[in-house]
């Protein structure tokens, strides 16, 4: 991956997880601002585009359309397995480790929490959606 964890790693600026990130939008239909000051594959963007997206899906479940919602679901769930849960315990625990603020710690531990949680959910949602589809016609 194209991050940094306790200099270890060189970041290469547009690598391969940027090229992917920009392939994911495009394949959902979304892209990056053009004010964005950060890369696709910066922790920010990437809890963003999770943002984005649950916001879409629960646009489109307002709206009565299930099967984009679910959609959207999936795509969440395709991005978390893809990028986030790819690389984001090993920069929480850089951060507690070279953080001197507290909070700064606590945020990083409350960022993988929120993932694990969010992966959980999806987890727990897909055999349930699966369930709940209409089986096709033969």
């Amino acid at each position: 991956e194209d991050y940094i964890i306790n200099n270890k790693s060189v970041k290469l600026l547009m690598g391969e997880s940027v090229q992917s990130i920009k392939r994911f939008l495009r394949s959902v239909g979304l892209e990056i601002p053009l004010e964005a000051r950060e890369l696709p594959d910066h922790i920010g963007m990437e809890l963003l585009l999770m943002a984005t997206m649950c916001d879409q899906e629960a646009l489109t479940r307002e709206q009565g359309d299930d099967d984009e919602a679910d959609a959207w679901l999936e795509r969440q769930n395709e991005f978390l397995r893809a990028h986030l849960t790819k690389w984001i315990e090993p920069l929480a625990a850089d951060i507690r480790e070279r953080s001197p603020n507290h909070f700064i710690k606590a945020l990083a531990t409350m960022m993988v929490e929120l993932v694990n949680k969010d992966l959980g959910f999806l987890e727990d949602t897909r055999p349930r959606m699966l369930d709940e589809r209409p089986a096709l016609e033969q």
